[in-house]
């Protein structure tokens, strides 16, 4: 049976003074009729240095938030990540 990923926690560090502003950007996003698409890569740069490049995660709506520095925010994917792509990132986003 496949696994599937439907729930991301992102880590951002935005700026102090402009945190805020964003946080309650991303909890109101739907009120706000503004939609979330995630991008998200496994790491920085690969053993060789290169940088790595994104994947659409797809779009997602807000569940939560903890912490302030770096902001963590919990999204629900609209269509959860199967199968290969849910193995390559689980150790990223876990």
């Amino acid at each position: 049976m496949p696994a599937f990923l439907s729930f991301l926690t992102c880590r951002s560090s935005f700026a102090v003074l402009d945190a805020r502003h964003r946080r309650q950007n991303y909890i109101h996003h739907q009120a706000r009729d503004r939609t979330v698409a995630l991008f998200v890569r496994t790491a920085k740069q690969d053993e060789s240095g290169r940088t790595l490049p994104y994947f659409c995660a797809g779009t997602a709506s807000y569940v939560e938030y903890r912490s302030e520095r770096p902001i963590q925010i919990t999204w629900k994917l609209h269509h959860p990540l199967p199968g290969d792509i849910f193995t390559s990132y689980r150790a990223a986003v876990v």
